[in-house]
């Protein structure tokens, strides 16, 4: 039998048209069978995607749809249905898992993280949003006292499909108290708007790691070179001090015999030390030949300095009153000096005892002319 709204064929028994959705019941069934001995089928077969309705095509399911519905309103049955065309997918927000691994994927004892290793945090989340969202993940990472070793925040694309995001680092150094691995997902489209959150603890070993011990050696390093380039510096000067003091020999027309030898010695030592005992130790160093020259020289200086004060006193000095008479001096015979000792008695002038000058006991009696 044949459709009289569309001219579809239906089947025997059939109660709609299978293509339009109209009732047959309407039709007696004699009058069917007879249309459809005589009846000529449609030149054309109705299309298996859709019909044509003034110039527009109808897709199939939704004449599949209108079909059904057509059969559960003539059946008596009241169903709600809801039609979705062509929605975009809803906003889900989803932190799947926060993991921590080595970089290479070995697992980890999260109470005891090694330093200096390698480390990949990842977390896992589904981000899925219309093409007018947007998504954000952000990951922190928190020690003991709420400062932030990691802060990222990267922007998500939207996908039905479960994704990763990972950060690869190395703790440098730890203080055995737990660290708080934070994540947060964000979504936004229009007024609407998702998030999610999760969290984890891991614990690294307490120390400095090479890092700090390679930092400490750099730092020990530096003290090492500072206290060389002082000790130099101060070997260098006094040097400078004890060439200045032969120098100041030499113009005053001092001996300076064999100082110049020690200071070759300090020259050398200054070109050729490898250690600060060198420089400025007690014993065979700069300082030590240099202070050496430099006391050298004020010993020298000083001993010319006597010399010329008791020439200078000898020949100022005045002769020392006679007890004999007025023309005759009395004189040391050692170094002619006229100052010495005599004793005396009641009788006056009894004996020579020493010279003040040089230490003689002789004397010799001079006519005063």
């Amino acid at each position: 039998m044949y459709c009289e709204q569309c001219g579809s064929t239906v089947p025997e028994g059939n109660r709609f048209c299978e293509s339009c959705g109209t009732p047959l019941d309407a039709v007696d069934a004699g009058a069917a069978v007879r249309r459809a001995r005589g009846a000529v089928p449609p030149a054309v077969a109705p299309s298996a995607v859709g019909v044509s309705s003034g110039g527009r095509r109808i897709p199939t399911w939704m004449i599949v749809l209108v079909t059904a519905l057509s059969v559960l309103v003539a059946g008596g049955a009241v169903v709600g249905l809801v039609l979705v065309v062509g929605g975009g997918p809803t906003l889900e927000a989803k932190l799947e898992s926060i993991d921590l691994t080595k970089a290479n994927d070995d697992e980890l004892d999260l109470d005891e993280v090694p330093l200096d290793v390698e480390l990949k945090l990842t977390v896992a989340y589904t981000a899925r949003f219309p093409e007018d969202g947007k998504a954000r993940l952000f990951v922190k990472v928190v020690d003991s006292e709420g400062s932030n070793l990691i802060n990222k925040s990267i922007k998500c694309k939207s996908s039905s499909s479960e994704q990763e995001y990972s950060i690869e680092y190395t703790m440098t150094s730890g203080t055995g108290k737990p660290l708080d691995v934070e994540a947060r997902l964000e979504l936004e489209s229009g007024a609407d708007k998702r998030g999610d959150s999760d969290e984890m603890q891991y614990t690294a070993e307490a120390g400095g790691g090479k890092a700090a011990e390679e930092e400490a050696e750099a730092e020990a390093e530096k003290q090492r070179q500072a206290e060389w380039d002082d000790a130099w510096q101060r070997a260098y000067d006094r040097t400078n001090e004890a060439v200045a003091a032969v120098g100041d020999l030499n113009n005053s027309a001092i001996d300076a015999s064999g100082l110049p030898d020690y200071l070759d010695k300090c020259s050398f030592l200054l070109e050729n030390a490898t250690k600060i005992e060198q420089l400025v130790g007690e014993q065979d160093s700069v300082a030590f030949y240099a202070n050496f020259v430099i006391g050298e020289c004020n010993n020298r200086k000083a001993a010319a300095a006597a010399a010329a004060a008791a020439e200078e006193a000898r020949r100022n000095a005045q002769p020392a009153p006679s007890p004999y008479p007025s023309d005759i001096w009395v004189v040391c015979g050692t170094c002619g000096g006229t100052g010495g000792w005599w004793m005396t008695d009641e009788m006056g002038w009894t004996g020579w005892v020493t010279c003040q000058d040089c230490g003689g006991t002789g004397y010799v009696l001079v006519p005063n002319d």
